[in-house]
């Protein structure tokens, strides 16, 4: 049987990978613009937004 720590630590890695998922899922379908064009009102290159 899983114990406290253990549930606890299984809980977050399924929150955190869910997040990571929808978060890619949602870049794969809307595509970079909208990071492309944060990156660039600061200066910043814009191919920086594919390591983001």
């Amino acid at each position: 049987m899983l114990e406290n720590a253990d549930l606890g630590k299984l809980i977050i890695r399924l929150t955190l990978g869910g997040l990571m998922l929808f978060h890619g899922i949602a870049k794969l379908l809307n595509g970079i613009g909208f990071i492309e064009g944060e990156l660039a009102s600061h200066g910043l290159p814009t191919f920086l937004a594919y390591g983001v």
